[in-house]
């Protein structure tokens, strides 16, 4: 049915129109419209094939309408017929100029119009015939140059020098980009196990971790390509068996599945595989089969060339580094703590008399036992070393020679962590090796340089640790031994302290002590801040600075946190049956027991085993402390604020973060570090801080509490800016328990004049 336009100002003409064609009517659809505009709307309105218009009418003229029309691109191809009741040849010619199709004059024969428009409408199927031909070829000129972009695109990432799974990912976003699929990903065919792995992805999932690496509709079907050899591809892969989860693939709308089994001669090495929302076309196969062959060769390369690389700096026995990968990362190691100005250690392991188990055992059972070692000493490598992360290509241990391995201890800060790496690493050799029938008993001696102290350049760490070894071996073996005699004399008291402090714990050598806190408003003791003391013997205390450190390094942090909470609590207990109910005590909090996902129970059950209410217990933590995880710290601190309890910020001012810490953490109190107070007699930027920071905690609705208070002057100073809570000497230093209640007994009103407190 082709649809013929009538447009004339003249009702009759069109009448007369109309039953000159009626009897074609079955063929064609005929439309009327007496103005140039309401024809325009009549073309706007549906598919017009052929428009007759008359030249001359009232408003607009058929010209016109013949320029609207071929100015625009959807209506350029539309014939125009014109009519014409004049005898002009100069309009005539001016119609054929513009581009009409053809001119008739009035009156109009039947025979002469029904010619005129089937020729028009000729001319227009011939136009749509070549129309639509072009775009077929403009389509596919579009597709060839899409798809040899990709294929460009392809062998450029391949002959790059990055590794096999950066190189995969790559090919699979060109792939998505390039053939519009929703996803794409690469397997390899680990050549060990002959099993597939998903190495890259890229689209809708660019993670190989979590559920989207191990999942993937289609599994099956990457299986059974990689076995047969074959390529698959699906438009209605909704109706697909092989498809595992239809569910997944109709919410994302996925309706096609193609994939390419990657062969290098006869081999298979993996399977590139993509999914879309659209359906694939045959060029858009063709295309991801041409690629398929690069990316395969492009991998076995690859995995050629990190073969050759592995074996050139890998030890074929245990796998691990040789000496001269080590050496490499070791330079690299040099040159990064050099500018960064960090700390790290070279720790030489000698297993001792090791040639006995080849003499007396053969080579195969000493091959087996170092394999094992091996084994054994990479998995005691924590992540807190820094190192057990670590991908293969910068694995920190080596193996040396025969029987020595060196391990890289990466950006350690003190002796007492490199000297708790160093005993794990003995400790694995406690347990004896077992082999078949038999088990083997091996210790290991080891030696141990630091950057920057024992050298700064690779060979002279590698000479040191060397020497510390035999320093190490002189010693009787099973030990360790620093370069330094300094850090291993500190590294023993280090240990010694340890051990101490293992049995203090054991024994309860611990006390608190007691320093009270003053409200400026009326003088008032309203609590005091619980400090920890370690008495070894009558009257000699090792400082909390000394052993607190060690604590938290070993994890005892956490028992002595609990310890020093549940006696907080009993002395608070014994103040409000006293009757003073409205004292606090403040306990500090470790990192190590902030991070506890079971803290705010613990110290639920402390509290109701005491009898103690959360309002008489005040936290303080440091800015340090909440920065190693600030995350966790602010869950934990937002929960016991739920409690009750009250949480000040310690040391503040010292921090970087003090700012993040006011905004984002549940804060009650600020506490001025003594190192402010102490000079704002005699320091103007101190007193400028001092004041900025009670005026800022004001207007953050805190309170402020100044530590460190030793004279009268600075206490009237801090009282005229607003200082709320006072805290030092002046007041009274901190005391065991019984001398701090006595100071209740003492004052009732526990009021404690200036100038005359319990020194």
């Amino acid at each position: 049915m082709k649809d013929i336009l009538f447009v004339d100002d003249d009702p009759k003409c069109l009448a007369s129109l109309k039953r000159i064609l009626r009897k074609y009517a079955a063929d064609w659809r005929f439309h009327i419209a007496q103005s140039v505009d309401e024809g325009i709307r009549r073309i706007e309105e549906r598919q017009i094939d052929l428009v007759i218009c008359d030249i001359l009418m009232p408003e607009k003229t058929g010209f016109e309408m013949l320029k609207t029309l071929k100015a625009d691109e959807k209506t350029k191809s539309i014939p125009v017929v014109m009519l014409t009741g004049m005898v002009d040849s100069k309009l005539k010619l001016k119609a054929l100029s513009m581009g009409a199709a053809d001119l008739l004059n009035k009156p109009i024969e039947k025979a002469e119009l029904v010619t005129r428009i089937s020729n028009g409408l000729k001319i227009k199927e011939y136009h749509d015939q070549i129309l639509n031909q072009n775009l077929f070829l403009e389509k596919r000129i579009q597709e060839r140059t899409r798809h040899a972009m990709m294929a460009a695109e392809i062998g450029s990432i391949l002959v790059q020098g990055t590794d096999i799974n950066e190189m995969a990912g790559k090919c699979c976003g060109t792939i998505v980009h390039y053939l519009d699929a929703a996803f794409a990903r690469i397997w390899i065919l680990d050549d060990q196990n002959n099993q597939l792995e998903l190495i890259a992805s890229n689209g809708m999932f660019t993670s190989l971790g979590g559920n989207h690496g191990l999942f993937c509709p289609g599994n099956l079907k990457i299986e059974n390509i990689a076995k047969e050899k074959r390529a698959m591809f699906s438009n209605t892969i909704a109706e697909d068996a092989d498809i595992d989860d239809q569910t997944w693939l109709k919410k994302e709308k996925i309706t096609a599945f193609a994939a390419h089994p990657l062969i290098v001669g006869s081999r298979t090495v993996g399977v590139v595989a993509m999914f879309s929302r659209q359906l694939f076309e045959t060029a858009d196969l063709d295309a991801i089969a041409s690629v398929a062959d690069e990316i395969a060769l492009g991998i076995d390369r690859k995995k050629a060339e990190e073969k050759a690389w592995f074996f050139a700096y890998h030890d074929t026995l245990t796998r691990l580094p040789n000496r001269q990968f080590f050496l490499k990362t070791l330079e690299s190691e040099v040159e990064y703590a050099g500018r960064y100005k960090k700390k790290f250690a070279v720790v030489l392991i000698d297993l001792d008399n090791f040639n006995r188990v080849n003499e007396s055992l053969g080579h195969n059972a000493g091959d087996q036992c170092l394999q094992a070692i091996s084994d054994r000493l990479k998995n005691c490598l924590r992540s807190s070393d820094m190192l057990a992360r670590l991908t293969l290509k910068e694995t920190p241990m080596v193996r040396m020679g025969g029987d020595e391995f060196i391990i890289l201890l990466q950006n350690t800060n003190d002796i007492f962590e490199i000297g708790q790496a160093c005993q794990r690493l003995l400790n694995e050799f406690n347990q004896p090796v077992h082999m078949v029938q038999k088990e083997i008993f091996i210790s290991a001696s080891i030696g141990v340089a630091v950057f920057p102290e024992d050298g700064t350049e690779p060979g002279e760490l590698l000479k040191n640790t060397e020497t510390a070894l035999y320093d190490a071996k002189k010693k009787g073996k099973r030990v360790f031994s620093f370069y330094s005699e300094s850090m291993n004399q500190a590294s023993i008291k280090l240990f010694e302290m340890e051990n101490d402090l293992r049995k203090a714990v054991i024994n309860q050598q611990f006390s608190l002590y007691f320093q009270p806190k003053i409200r400026l408003l009326d003088k008032k003791i309203v609590g005091a801040e619980a400090l920890i003391r370690w008495e070894i013997e009558q009257g000699k205390f090792i400082p909390p600075s000394a052993f607190i450190p060690v604590a938290e390094k070993n994890g005892m942090i956490i028992s002595i946190g609990e310890w020093v909470l549940e006696t907080a609590c009993k002395t608070c207990w014994t103040l409000h049956q006293a009757g003073h109910t409205d004292v606090h005590i403040a306990v500090n909090v470790s990192a190590l027991q902030l991070d506890q996902n079971d803290l705010t129970d613990k110290v639920a059950s402390i509290l109701e085993r005491n009898k103690v209410s959360p309002e008489s217990i005040e936290i303080e933590i440091t800015e340090t402390l909440v920065m190693s995880n600030p995350e966790k710290a602010a869950e934990n601190l937002s929960r016991l604020k739920q409690m009750g309890f009250t949480i000040a910020l310690d040391d503040f001012g010292t921090g970087y973060s003090s700012l993040a810490c006011l905004q984002k953490l549940p804060i009650d109190y600020v506490k001025i570090d003594l190192s402010f107070i102490r000079q704002i007699l005699v320091s103007t930027n101190d007193a400028v801080m001092v004041k900025t920071i009670i005026d800022m905690a004001h207007n953050l609705g805190l309170q402020v509490i100044a530590e460190g208070v030793e004279e009268e002057a600075q206490t009237r100073l801090l009282e005229k800016w607003g200082c709320d809570i006072v805290q030092g000497f002046l007041f009274g230093r901190p005391m065991p328990e019984q001398q701090f209640i006595g100071l209740f007994n003492d004052n009732p009103s526990q009021k404690t004049p200036l100038g005359h407190s319990n020194h």
